[in-house]
């Protein structure tokens, strides 16, 4: 399988257990914002195609390794990546490559003679749900801002937070988090509101901006469960560093009572699951926040 060896396989391959030292069993999602660190120290200056094409790879390696231990059908691993045939060809490269482990013989055919797909061009509708797919100080907000326009509807799991905070007298969102985080009777109020604003959603015919975290597949498949007859369903994925993720957060924190530890930041990109053609979305932007502050 050398012959699927190419430098995005190579730079994933040097890449890919970064988040190990963060968390060993569950690393790929960490070691995807880690990458970026590494790009900018070693200056690799990659288009943001390319950045991408690596992150695929490091997103998805633990999928590529079912199918070596014959836990997933190779017609089945195909079929996750309908209209990724380039990436199904990188992960067998890197699997080739790390783990020194290559496809039979009859797969490797299959693979070989494996067609690229054009995904068909989607139905044009009037209104669209923006999925900010990202972690936090990403930006979510200021893209939101430049973007709104009335009517919309924002779902936000933060804005809950505060908004159920205030009622119970709190002046900002550390305390409303830490109330949160120590009355079961807060979170379930604030769990009820977050639940009432999809109810909305469901029934809302105007855009959308859906400003929670969302980096896994089944966050986002609910809006395209929910939403894809009435409206475009677009992935916003902002990319930040885990470096620049950190230290915004630290500045945030003191200009506006806002605080996201490290160690949390890590815990919700662990689970960091890129979006891939096949997901049902119309469109999937990625968005490279190379500002530390937006």
């Amino acid at each position: 399988m050398d012959r699927y060896i190419n430098n995005y396989v190579e730079i994933a391959s040097q890449v890919y257990k970064l988040g190990k030292r963060y968390d060993k069993n569950s690393y790929a999602g960490i070691s995807v914002f880690m990458a970026l660190d590494y790009f900018r120290e070693n200056e690799l200056n990659l288009t943001a195609d390319e950045k991408v094409r690596v992150l695929k790879i490091v997103s998805e390696q633990e999928e590529v390794l079912k199918l070596l231990k014959n836990k997933t059908p190779f017609d089945e691993f195909t079929q996750i990546y309908r209209y990724e045939e380039e990436l199904i060809r990188d992960l067998v490269g890197f699997a080739s490559l790390v783990y020194k482990k290559e496809l039979d013989e009859e797969m490797l055919q299959k693979l070989d003679t494996l067609e690229n797909q054009i995904k068909p061009l989607p139905k044009k509708k009037k209104h669209s749900v923006y999925i900010l797919s990202a972690p936090p100080c990403s930006g979510k907000s200021t893209y939101i801002d430049k973007y709104k326009k009335s009517p919309y509807l924002v779902v936000s799991r933060d804005f809950c937070t505060e908004e159920i905070g205030k009622i119970n007298g709190k002046n900002n969102f550390d305390e409303a988090v830490e109330l949160q985080n120590s009355d079961d009777d807060v979170l379930e109020q604030t769990n009820i509101l977050e639940d009432s604003y999809f109810d909305i959603a469901k029934k809302y015919n105007y855009d959308i901006f859906v400003d929670n975290v969302n980096l896994s597949h089944s966050k986002r498949r609910w809006w395209v469960d929910n939403k894809r007859k009435t409206h475009n369903i677009k992935v916003i994925m902002m990319l930040k560093s885990l470096d620049d993720l950190v230290e915004c957060s630290q500045k945030r924190s003191k200009e506006e009572n806002k605080s996201i530890s490290q160690r949390v930041i890590i815990n919700k990109i662990k689970d960091f699951q890129i979006p891939l053609k096949n997901d049902g979305f119309d469109k999937i932007e990625f968005i490279f926040k190379d500002n530390l502050y937006v």
